[in-house]
C-alpha cells in the first residue's frame, strides 16, 4: 500500500509549500533576534516556576481593590534625573546588579472599595495611600518612619534589588502602599523582591539590558514588551521619563509601571497576568542610560 503523505494546508485549503514555511519562520527567527540579540544563557536563567503569592492580605470587602502596580525603576535614569539620591548612585555606580537590570520600587494596590464608595478619586489615594486612614493623614519623611525588620536573608535579596534602601525607600514602601491592606513587611518585601527577579529573568529585561547607553524609539520599546510577554499590544506598560535640566523634552526612562489584575498576581510574569493600564509621558525617542 503507498504510503499518504499529509499535506499542511492554508485558511484558503492550498498547499504550503515546506520551502515556503522554512522561509517564514527563518524570518521570524531572524526578527527575533534583531529585537532581542543574542541571549547569554548564564546572565538571564528561565523564568522562576513557582507562583507569586502575597501572603497576608486581609479577607474584608471594604479593603477590596481592582489591580496591582508593579514600579521597576532603571537605576542609570534615575541617577540621571533625580537630586536626592547622588549619594546612593557614587556607591552603586559599578556594581551590575544595579545598572544593568531592573530594581524595584514596589508594587501597590489600587484604591480600595470603601474609598472609592466614599466619592474619593484615584489621584487622591496615589498621593496618600494608607495615610489616608491615618487621622491626621500626615505624610511623613521615609527617615522618619519605623525601620523595616526583616530576616536577614530577605534583608540581603533586597539591598540588592532595591539599592534606595539606603534612603529608606523600603520604609515608604510598605507604610504607604501596603500595610492597611494586612500583609507584615516579610510577606510583601518576599513577594515584590520574586516580582522583581522573575521580571529580570524575562526577555523584555534582556532586550533592556542589550540597548544600555542607547537611544531608542519608544515604538521599539513597547514592540519588545509586546513580543517579549506575548502581548497583542503594550497597553499594560506605562513608560516613566524625566527631562535633562535644560530641555523639557521627556525622554530619559526611569521606571516602568506594569498594571496587573489583583486576581491574576500569581500568574506574573505570564502573558495572562497584564492588563491595560495607564499611558506614560516619554517622548517618542528614550534614552535607556547604562554603566
Amino acid at each position: 500500500m503507498a504510503t499518504m503523505k499529509s499535506k499542511t494546508v492554508n485558511r484558503n485549503g492550498k498547499a504550503i509549500n515546506p520551502r515556503s514555511r522554512r522561509a517564514a519562520w527563518a524570518w521570524i527567527s531572524l526578527a527575533s533576534i534583531l529585537i532581542f540579540g543574542a541571549c547569554p544563557p548564564a546572565t538571564f536563567a528561565k523564568e522562576a516556576s513557582q507562583p507569586i503569592v502575597l501572603e497576608g492580605i486581609k479577607p474584608d470587602s471594604a479593603m477590596a481593590f481592582g489591580h496591582y502596580t508593579f514600579a521597576a525603576m532603571w537605576f542609570p535614569g534615575i541617577c540621571q534625573a533625580w537630586t536626592n539620591v547622588g549619594e546612593v548612585c557614587g556607591k552603586e555606580r559599578d556594581n551590575p546588579q544595579v545598572n544593568q537590570r531592573f530594581t524595584l520600587h514596589g508594587l501597590w494596590p489600587s484604591e480600595p472599595q470603601s474609598f472609592t464608595q466614599d466619592g474619593h478619586n484615584a489621584p487622591t489615594w496615589w498621593r496618600y495611600g494608607c495615610y489616608w486612614y491615618d487621622a491626621d493623614k500626615k505624610i511623613p519623611e521615609s527617615a522618619d518612619l519605623p525601620p523595616i525588620l526583616l530576616p536577614d536573608g530577605l534583608q540581603q535579596h533586597l539591598n540588592r534589588v532595591m539599592p534606595l534602601t539606603q534612603t529608606h525607600l523600603d520604609r515608604h514602601e510598605y507604610t504607604k502602599h501596603i500595610a492597611c491592606f494586612g500583609p507584615n513587611p516579610a510577606q510583601y518585601f518576599t513577594t515584590a523582591t520574586a516580582m522583581i527577579d522573575a521580571l529580570n529573568h524575562s526577555e523584555f529585561a534582556h532586550w533592556m539590558g542589550a540597548h544600555r547607553g542607547k537611544t531608542v524609539s519608544r515604538q521599539a520599546l513597547l514592540n519588545a514588551f509586546a513580543l517579549g510577554f506575548k502581548q497583542r499590544d503594550a497597553s499594560a506598560m506605562q513608560l516613566k521619563c524625566e527631562s535633562h535640566p535644560d530641555s523639557h523634552v521627556k525622554n530619559i526612562l526611569t521606571e516602568i509601571w506594569f498594571t496587573i489584575p489583583t486576581e491574576k498576581l500569581a500568574l506574573f510574569p505570564k502573558p495572562a497576568s497584564f492588563a491595560p493600564g495607564r499611558r506614560g509621558n516619554c517622548a517618542a525617542k528614550i534614552q535607556i542610560l547604562g554603566h
